[in-house]
């Protein structure tokens, strides 16, 4: 089964799985990061054992979802929209104030 592994040691981290799992269902594994691996990044593991990290792994996960998946489609096709994507995931990693409110933007749509 795929699984998504994520940081449940911040508070941020643990809001958007939980967020992003109530949209997958049960397509998706949600596991928490080793206590050693809490800094990296999120990881998705597909069925064939590739792994996926970054944006890139959040949108792979995402396309489970019938509203969010064609974010996996907009990362492999749109040109810059991987960079641009990989870019602001790095950017929210490092400025809590802009991830709560690109937070409260996305939950009230």
């Amino acid at each position: 089964m795929t699984t998504f592994y994520y940081n449940d040691e911040c508070a941020y981290c643990r809001l958007w799985a939980r967020w992003s799992e109530r949209r997958v269902g049960d397509h998706v594994q949600f596991k928490p990061l080793a206590s050693d691996d809490s800094k990296a990044s999120p990881k998705f593991v597909g069925d064939d054992g590739e792994v996926l990290e970054g944006a890139r792994g959040v949108f792979e996960m995402l396309s489970f979802s019938k509203r969010w998946g064609g974010l996996k489609t907009l990362y492999r096709f749109a040109p810059g929209f991987a960079f641009v994507s990989e870019w602001f995931f790095a950017y929210l990693a490092r400025c809590p104030a802009c991830a709560s409110k690109f937070t409260r933007f996305i939950l009230k749509s």
